[in-house]
């Protein structure tokens, strides 16, 4: 790899499509959903639970984690499957504290 000769940091801005999803303010296995109350992880970590209400049986697309209750730093949102993600801007930034650039060493 070669590193790029300034103090430049990088982020993806990515174009996700959320769907129909269910909110929690809860962490692990026993979440459950802020609207219902239900398990949001009934099976396993790697599957959201079926949408209560509908026919044919269809699961949540992602999982919005809300502030509050056990989730105290800031509002996620998470989806489970890589094709509902599209890598839209790779953008390029410096750090600045208003006076100077922020150094990395």
């Amino acid at each position: 790899t070669v590193r790029h000769p300034g103090d430049v940091f990088y982020v993806l801005a990515c174009r996700v499509a959320l769907g129909h999803s269910v909110r929690t303010q809860h962490t692990g296995e026993d979440a459950r959903a802020m609207d219902g109350g239900h398990p949001i992880f009934p099976v396993t970590f790697r599957e959201l639970a079926p949408i209560p209400g509908i026919t044919p049986t269809m699961h949540y697309h992602s999982l919005i984690a809300e502030l509050g209750g056990a989730i105290q730093r800031y509002r996620e949102f998470v989806v489970f499957k890589g094709t509902y993600v599209y890598p839209e801007y790779l953008l390029a930034y410096q750090r600045y504290d208003g006076s100077a650039l922020l150094r990395t060493w």
